[in-house]
Protein backbone atom coordinates (compact mmCIF):
# COMPACT_ATOMS: atom_id res chain seq x y z
CA UNK A 1 0.00 0.00 0.00
CA UNK A 2 3.09 2.52 0.91
CA UNK A 3 4.47 1.63 -2.59
CA UNK A 4 1.35 2.17 -4.37
CA UNK A 5 0.43 5.42 -2.66
CA UNK A 6 4.13 6.48 -3.56
CA UNK A 7 3.35 5.74 -7.27
CA UNK A 8 0.11 7.83 -7.18
CA UNK A 9 1.61 10.67 -5.40
CA UNK A 10 4.39 10.71 -8.40
CA UNK A 11 1.66 10.41 -11.50
CA UNK A 12 -0.03 13.31 -10.18
CA UNK A 13 2.55 15.31 -10.15
CA UNK A 14 3.88 14.41 -13.47
CA UNK A 15 0.11 15.23 -14.53
CA UNK A 16 -0.05 18.24 -13.37
CA UNK A 17 3.75 19.50 -14.60
CA UNK A 18 2.30 18.49 -18.17
CA UNK A 19 -1.08 19.63 -18.18
CA UNK A 20 -1.45 19.31 -22.24
CA UNK A 21 -0.22 15.71 -21.98
CA UNK A 22 -3.01 15.08 -19.33
CA UNK A 23 -6.05 16.78 -21.53
CA UNK A 24 -5.13 14.55 -24.10
CA UNK A 25 -4.47 11.53 -22.53
CA UNK A 26 -8.03 12.20 -20.94
CA UNK A 27 -9.24 12.93 -24.05
CA UNK A 28 -8.10 9.60 -26.13
CA UNK A 29 -9.25 7.70 -22.96
CA UNK A 30 -12.37 9.43 -23.33
CA UNK A 31 -12.60 8.59 -26.90
CA UNK A 32 -11.56 4.98 -26.26
CA UNK A 33 -14.30 4.34 -23.79
CA UNK A 34 -17.37 6.18 -26.04
CA UNK A 35 -16.17 3.91 -29.17
CA UNK A 36 -15.86 0.90 -27.20
CA UNK A 37 -19.18 1.65 -25.79
CA UNK A 38 -20.28 2.10 -29.49
CA UNK A 39 -18.94 -0.92 -30.67
CA UNK A 40 -20.70 -2.98 -27.69
CA UNK A 41 -24.19 -1.10 -28.05
CA UNK A 42 -23.96 -2.32 -31.85
CA UNK A 43 -23.05 -5.89 -31.23
CA UNK A 44 -25.48 -6.37 -28.32
CA UNK A 45 -28.34 -4.53 -30.75
CA UNK A 46 -27.34 -6.89 -34.23
CA UNK A 47 -25.93 -10.42 -32.68
CA UNK A 48 -25.94 -10.64 -29.15
CA UNK A 49 -29.39 -9.35 -28.09
CA UNK A 50 -32.42 -11.96 -29.11
CA UNK A 51 -35.12 -11.11 -31.66
CA UNK A 52 -38.24 -9.97 -29.76
CA UNK A 53 -40.74 -12.30 -31.11
CA UNK A 54 -41.81 -15.47 -30.17
CA UNK A 55 -39.73 -18.47 -29.94
CA UNK A 56 -36.50 -16.28 -31.94
CA UNK A 57 -34.07 -19.45 -32.43
CA UNK A 58 -36.44 -20.96 -34.26
CA UNK A 59 -37.03 -18.19 -37.03
CA UNK A 60 -36.12 -17.89 -40.17
CA UNK A 61 -35.63 -15.48 -43.03
CA UNK A 62 -36.15 -17.13 -46.69
CA UNK A 63 -33.81 -16.19 -48.71
CA UNK A 64 -32.95 -16.67 -52.50
CA UNK A 65 -29.45 -18.34 -53.72
CA UNK A 66 -27.24 -17.64 -56.01
CA UNK A 67 -23.40 -17.87 -56.97
CA UNK A 68 -22.67 -14.54 -55.25
CA UNK A 69 -24.66 -15.40 -52.42
CA UNK A 70 -28.07 -15.32 -50.78
CA UNK A 71 -30.32 -12.52 -50.40
CA UNK A 72 -33.81 -11.42 -49.05
CA UNK A 73 -36.65 -10.78 -51.32
CA UNK A 74 -39.68 -12.71 -52.28
CA UNK A 75 -41.98 -13.17 -55.49
CA UNK A 76 -45.32 -14.70 -55.37
CA UNK A 77 -44.23 -17.79 -56.46
CA UNK A 78 -41.66 -18.36 -54.75
CA UNK A 79 -43.68 -17.49 -51.77
CA UNK A 80 -46.21 -20.15 -52.64
CA UNK A 81 -43.23 -22.75 -52.95
CA UNK A 82 -42.59 -21.87 -49.44
CA UNK A 83 -45.49 -21.31 -48.18
CA UNK A 84 -46.43 -25.47 -48.90
CA UNK A 85 -43.20 -26.88 -47.07
CA UNK A 86 -45.84 -27.54 -44.36
CA UNK A 87 -43.03 -30.86 -43.01
CA UNK A 88 -40.92 -27.87 -42.30
CA UNK A 89 -42.28 -24.92 -41.35
CA UNK A 90 -45.07 -22.98 -40.28
CA UNK A 91 -46.51 -19.35 -40.06
CA UNK A 92 -44.52 -18.60 -43.55
CA UNK A 93 -45.19 -14.76 -43.64
CA UNK A 94 -44.90 -12.61 -46.58
CA UNK A 95 -44.72 -9.06 -45.38
CA UNK A 96 -43.73 -5.72 -46.98
CA UNK A 97 -40.90 -3.67 -45.74
CA UNK A 98 -42.63 0.11 -46.90
CA UNK A 99 -45.80 0.14 -47.93
CA UNK A 100 -47.61 2.59 -49.27
CA UNK A 101 -49.06 6.03 -48.53
CA UNK A 102 -52.79 5.52 -48.30
CA UNK A 103 -55.88 7.96 -47.85
CA UNK A 104 -58.55 7.76 -45.83
CA UNK A 105 -61.53 9.91 -46.19
CA UNK A 106 -63.37 8.93 -43.34
CA UNK A 107 -64.38 11.36 -40.46
CA UNK A 108 -64.49 14.85 -39.92
CA UNK A 109 -61.13 15.14 -42.47
CA UNK A 110 -58.90 13.28 -44.59
CA UNK A 111 -55.38 11.84 -43.89
CA UNK A 112 -52.80 9.95 -45.77
CA UNK A 113 -51.74 6.93 -44.06
CA UNK A 114 -49.20 4.54 -44.01
CA UNK A 115 -50.30 1.01 -44.61
CA UNK A 116 -48.63 -2.46 -45.08
CA UNK A 117 -49.83 -5.65 -46.85
CA UNK A 118 -49.10 -8.48 -44.71
CA UNK A 119 -50.18 -12.39 -44.65
CA UNK A 120 -52.43 -13.66 -42.17
CA UNK A 121 -49.21 -15.65 -41.14
CA UNK A 122 -47.87 -12.43 -39.88
CA UNK A 123 -49.68 -11.69 -36.63
CA UNK A 124 -48.52 -15.10 -34.76
CA UNK A 125 -45.21 -15.37 -36.23
CA UNK A 126 -43.85 -11.76 -35.24
CA UNK A 127 -46.41 -11.91 -31.70
CA UNK A 128 -48.52 -9.26 -32.54
CA UNK A 129 -51.33 -9.19 -30.61
CA UNK A 130 -54.70 -7.63 -31.10
CA UNK A 131 -56.20 -5.47 -28.45
CA UNK A 132 -59.63 -5.44 -29.64
CA UNK A 133 -61.46 -7.38 -32.00
CA UNK A 134 -59.55 -9.77 -34.26
CA UNK A 135 -56.64 -10.46 -36.95
CA UNK A 136 -57.25 -11.86 -40.32
CA UNK A 137 -58.08 -14.77 -41.24
CA UNK A 138 -57.00 -17.48 -43.75
CA UNK A 139 -60.05 -16.88 -45.92
CA UNK A 140 -60.06 -13.34 -45.80
CA UNK A 141 -56.00 -13.18 -46.67
CA UNK A 142 -57.02 -15.10 -50.71
CA UNK A 143 -57.59 -13.00 -53.46
CA UNK A 144 -60.54 -10.82 -54.39
CA UNK A 145 -62.18 -12.13 -50.71
CA UNK A 146 -63.13 -8.74 -49.00
CA UNK A 147 -61.99 -5.75 -47.76
CA UNK A 148 -60.71 -5.59 -43.97
CA UNK A 149 -58.31 -4.22 -42.43
CA UNK A 150 -56.38 -3.73 -39.28
CA UNK A 151 -55.71 -0.42 -37.11
CA UNK A 152 -52.49 -0.29 -35.29
CA UNK A 153 -53.04 1.22 -31.82
CA UNK A 154 -51.78 4.82 -32.01
CA UNK A 155 -54.25 5.56 -34.79
CA UNK A 156 -56.95 3.59 -32.92
CA UNK A 157 -56.13 6.34 -30.44
CA UNK A 158 -55.35 9.57 -32.27
CA UNK A 159 -58.03 8.94 -35.16
CA UNK A 160 -60.73 6.86 -33.19
CA UNK A 161 -60.39 8.30 -29.46
CA UNK A 162 -59.71 4.87 -28.64
CA UNK A 163 -63.46 3.68 -28.87
CA UNK A 164 -64.34 -0.21 -28.84
CA UNK A 165 -67.08 0.33 -31.45
CA UNK A 166 -64.48 0.93 -34.24
CA UNK A 167 -64.65 -2.57 -34.84
CA UNK A 168 -67.14 -3.28 -37.94
CA UNK A 169 -66.95 0.17 -38.86
CA UNK A 170 -66.18 0.99 -42.28
CA UNK A 171 -63.38 3.09 -43.46
CA UNK A 172 -63.01 4.53 -46.66
CA UNK A 173 -59.45 3.90 -48.17
CA UNK A 174 -58.07 5.42 -51.42
CA UNK A 175 -61.93 5.29 -52.87
CA UNK A 176 -62.92 1.68 -51.18
CA UNK A 177 -64.80 1.08 -47.85
CA UNK A 178 -62.46 -1.40 -45.44
CA UNK A 179 -64.06 -3.26 -42.59
CA UNK A 180 -62.22 -3.02 -39.35
CA UNK A 181 -62.13 -6.74 -37.60
CA UNK A 182 -59.03 -5.30 -35.38
CA UNK A 183 -57.10 -3.12 -33.65
CA UNK A 184 -53.50 -4.26 -32.79
CA UNK A 185 -52.12 -3.91 -28.97
CA UNK A 186 -49.26 -1.55 -27.81
CA UNK A 187 -45.77 -2.33 -28.10
CA UNK A 188 -45.77 -4.62 -31.40
CA UNK A 189 -42.36 -3.02 -33.01
CA UNK A 190 -42.29 -2.39 -35.86
CA UNK A 191 -40.35 0.66 -37.66
CA UNK A 192 -41.19 2.64 -39.85
CA UNK A 193 -44.73 2.03 -37.46
CA UNK A 194 -47.92 1.49 -40.25
CA UNK A 195 -51.09 2.72 -39.56
CA UNK A 196 -52.75 -0.10 -41.26
CA UNK A 197 -52.35 -3.94 -41.68
CA UNK A 198 -54.04 -4.97 -45.23
CA UNK A 199 -54.24 -8.56 -46.30
CA UNK A 200 -51.60 -9.61 -48.84
CA UNK A 201 -53.86 -11.75 -50.33
CA UNK A 202 -51.44 -13.79 -52.27
CA UNK A 203 -52.17 -15.27 -55.97
CA UNK A 204 -51.93 -18.91 -55.51
CA UNK A 205 -51.37 -18.81 -59.62
CA UNK A 206 -48.89 -16.11 -60.33
CA UNK A 207 -46.37 -16.22 -62.62
CA UNK A 208 -45.25 -12.53 -61.67
CA UNK A 209 -41.63 -12.97 -60.37
CA UNK A 210 -40.84 -9.50 -59.60
CA UNK A 211 -39.74 -9.61 -55.79
CA UNK A 212 -40.72 -6.86 -53.91
CA UNK A 213 -41.52 -8.29 -50.78
CA UNK A 214 -40.09 -9.98 -48.15
CA UNK A 215 -40.85 -13.56 -46.34
CA UNK A 216 -40.11 -15.47 -43.13
CA UNK A 217 -41.23 -18.18 -41.05
CA UNK A 218 -40.43 -20.64 -37.99
CA UNK A 219 -38.88 -23.54 -38.33
CA UNK A 220 -41.57 -26.45 -36.78
CA UNK A 221 -40.48 -28.48 -33.79
CA UNK A 222 -37.68 -30.60 -33.53
CA UNK A 223 -36.87 -29.23 -37.59
CA UNK A 224 -33.15 -28.34 -37.72
CA UNK A 225 -31.92 -25.77 -40.26
CA UNK A 226 -29.91 -28.36 -42.07
CA UNK A 227 -33.28 -30.50 -42.62
CA UNK A 228 -35.04 -27.59 -43.66
CA UNK A 229 -32.70 -26.25 -46.26
CA UNK A 230 -32.73 -30.03 -47.58
CA UNK A 231 -36.72 -29.37 -47.94
CA UNK A 232 -35.83 -26.25 -49.75
CA UNK A 233 -32.92 -28.27 -52.66
CA UNK A 234 -36.44 -30.29 -53.55
CA UNK A 235 -38.69 -26.86 -53.33
CA UNK A 236 -36.16 -25.26 -55.45
CA UNK A 237 -36.64 -28.27 -57.96
CA UNK A 238 -39.95 -27.79 -58.07
CA UNK A 239 -39.65 -24.30 -58.83
CA UNK A 240 -37.75 -24.81 -61.17
CA UNK A 241 -40.02 -27.36 -63.22
CA UNK A 242 -42.76 -24.43 -62.89
CA UNK A 243 -40.74 -21.81 -63.71
CA UNK A 244 -37.60 -22.46 -65.89
CA UNK A 245 -36.35 -19.02 -66.53
CA UNK A 246 -36.54 -18.63 -62.43
CA UNK A 247 -32.45 -18.79 -62.18
CA UNK A 248 -32.63 -18.27 -57.86
CA UNK A 249 -32.39 -21.14 -55.45
CA UNK A 250 -34.37 -21.55 -52.74
CA UNK A 251 -32.66 -21.08 -49.40
CA UNK A 252 -32.84 -20.52 -45.51
CA UNK A 253 -30.87 -18.54 -42.81
CA UNK A 254 -30.93 -17.11 -39.46
CA UNK A 255 -32.88 -13.45 -40.14
CA UNK A 256 -31.54 -10.34 -39.30
CA UNK A 257 -32.73 -7.69 -37.88
CA UNK A 258 -32.28 -5.63 -41.22
CA UNK A 259 -34.51 -7.60 -43.05
CA UNK A 260 -37.08 -7.93 -39.85
CA UNK A 261 -39.74 -5.80 -38.59
CA UNK A 262 -37.49 -3.47 -36.44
Amino acid sequence: METLAKDLKLAFSLLRRSPGFTLTAIWALALGIGANTAIFSVVNAVLLKPLPYPQPDRMVQLLNSTPQGNFAGASVPKYNIWRAQTQVLEDVAAYEEGGPGINMSSGDRPEQLRGIHVSYEFFPLFGAKVALGRSFSAAEDRPACGNVVVLSNGLWQRRFGGTPDVIGKGVRLGGEVYTVIGVLAEGFSYNPPPDIYLPFQADPNSVQQAHYFNAAARLKPEISLGAAQAAMKLAAEEFRRKFPNGWQALSLGWPSPTTLPA
